[in-house]
């Protein structure tokens, strides 16, 4: 009998689920509204239409940013929520996935955006030969973190919905 056919084992199963779900929310969200820029810059350059015709809003490109956070705080609530209810199941090494994924990307991302703001906010930073390499960190490392996450929440929401662990995952990391 697998730990489905038990009473609790269907709603670990759909919260761990739920989890997952969180977690690819954000990727999901920046690749949408990169797609909408990258037609409208498409368009542009191939003259369909004039760079003042419906150009992209900030909120076009901040949304995604927004969504990236809420649904990291979600996941990371609930996954801290849900743990113990989790503990004991299949399902264990799934949330503390996702408590190690978000905190791997909430550091990144901290560091990432660290380093691009110090183009803005430190005078002279190009003199001391940082703002290149904080530019170049910032540019590459955001979406390296993204690409990262997508892959481990895809592989993640694979192994939750056949109902299988993750064996590579320490137990008492977060």
């Amino acid at each position: 009998m697998t730990y489905e056919a038990q009473g609790s084992g269907a709603s670990a199963k759909r919260w761990t689920i739920v989890l997952w779900g969180l977690m690819l929310l954000g990727p999901v969200a920046v690749f949408l509204s990169l797609l909408f820029v990258g037609v409208w810059l498409l368009g542009l350059s191939l003259g369909s239409w004039d760079a003042s015709e419906n150009p992209p809003s900030d909120y076009t490109l901040f949304l995604p940013v927004f969504a990236v956070l809420v649904a990291e705080v979600m996941g990371g609530i609930i996954a801290y929520v849900k743990r113990c209810e989790l503990a004991g199941t299949p399902f264990e090494s799934h949330a503390n996935s996702v408590l190690q994924t978000f905190w791997i990307m909430f550091a990144g991302g901290v560091v990432s955006i660290c380093l691009a703001l110090s183009l803005l906010i430190v005078p002279n930073i190009e003199a001391a030969g940082f703002g290149v390499g904080a530019l170049f960190i910032a540019l590459f490392t955001l979406p390296l973190l993204f690409i990262w996450k997508t892959i481990r929440a895809v592989r993640g929401l694979r192994l939750a919905v056949a109902g299988e662990p993750i064996a590579d995952i320490p137990t008492c990391w977060p």
